[in-house]
């Protein structure tokens, strides 16, 4: 099985701190903070939820889920030669509705800043942020999977190789990992919320809805 080298640790250019291979959390925090005054979602608290996740790359019960695609992408890289951030180009989303976003207790909004911390990375699903639909309700913008591992299974029972199954079962110890090595745990595990990405040669898994029970 091919080694992951996506994470590997090394020296921040910009800054000269050591970062992730793909991006630097203190530039990026650097960059939002000098720009946050700029713009607002409409509400105080929802603006603080958002600056402390733009700190990280930009996370219940969500009864509407919507697929889009960001034509610009997240800001993935950074380009050490013009200290400028390189898009990743059109990303599919999974635009997940808040109901009654306006009722939404504090308790709540500080439920999402404790498990952000865990949205990033392999193995869970990407959190990119949040926007508002037309109606002034706040959707959460995800990374876009395939299908979920019920949904899979069905289709691939009769061809189901080995080597996809023990790399699914990697994909979700590492996934757990993570959350519990943040002290924090999932609270409802199950197929539904296993995410499958097929990428070519191999499976991809990744949690979702942390927390968010």
């Amino acid at each position: 099985m091919a080694s992951d080298t996506s994470f590997q640790i090394i020296e921040c250019f910009e800054c000269g701190n050591t970062r992730d291979i793909v991006w630097c959390s203190i530039c990026e925090t650097d960059a939002f903070t000098r720009n946050f005054h700029r713009w607002t979602s409409g509400n105080t608290t929802i603006d603080q939820i958002i600056q402390y996740t733009q700190q990280y790359r930009a996370t219940g019960s969500f009864s509407t889920i919507y697929s889009g695609l960001w034509l610009e992408g997240p800001r993935w890289n950074w380009d050490e030669k013009n200290a400028d951030w390189l898009r990743n180009g059109p990303t599919k989303c999974a635009l997940k509705k808040i109901e009654n976003s306006n009722q939404m207790s504090r308790e709540y909004l500080d439920n999402i800043i404790k498990y952000h911390q865990c949205l990033q990375g392999r193995s869970v699903v990407d959190c990119f942020g949040f926007t508002r639909d037309p109606t002034g309700c706040y959707m959460f913008v995800m990374r876009l999977c395939d299908e979920n591992l019920y949904q899979y299974i069905d289709k691939a029972m009769d061809y189901l190789r080995w080597e996809f199954i023990v790399e699914m079962l990697r994909g979700i110890i590492d996934g757990l990992k993570r959350i519990h090595d943040n002290g924090l745990y999932h609270g409802n595990l199950h197929g539904g919320n296993l995410l499958i990405e097929n990428i070519p040669g191999r499976i991809g898994i990744r949690i979702s809805d942390i927390g968010l029970y």
